[in-house]
């Protein structure tokens, strides 16, 4: 554990991108086979970081995902996603009143609203 820290420390403080990148999984690596949480997001800390300042996040964010079976958070598509009114009235439509609006008409707004994301996605 007190190498892997060393070596996520020293990371960080690497000039050179491509030894704090190697120092840097080196580091992951022997904090996740300690398994102590916290070590482990440790790694994973540096890991980002170093990739953050490579402009390498995109493909270390696929990464940690995988390694850690955690999908995209809700907040992450929100982001991608842009202004979702945009996708649950059409452009120029008024939108209803929320006390003008039935529970089914409320309903099927949601429905429309939730199919229209899983097809923009789902490519």
């Amino acid at each position: 554990m007190g190498l892997g820290y060393s070596l996520y420390a020293a990371s960080l403080r690497s000039a050179d991108p491509a030894v704090a990148k190697e120092m840097a999984t080196e580091a992951h690596g022997l904090l996740r086979r300690v398994g102590h949480p916290m070590g482990i997001a440790h790694g994973a800390e540096g890991r980002g970081i170093i990739a953050f300042e490579s402009g390498e996040l995109g493909g270390a964010a696929d990464e940690l995902r995988r390694q850690s079976g955690q999908g995209h958070r809700p907040w992450e598509i929100r982001a991608r996603l842009g202004n979702l009114q945009d996708r649950i009235i059409a452009p120029g439509t008024p939108a209803p009143a929320r006390r003008d609006c039935s529970l089914p008409e409320a309903a099927s707004m949601a429905v429309r609203a939730l199919r229209s994301v899983m097809t923009s996605t789902a490519s």
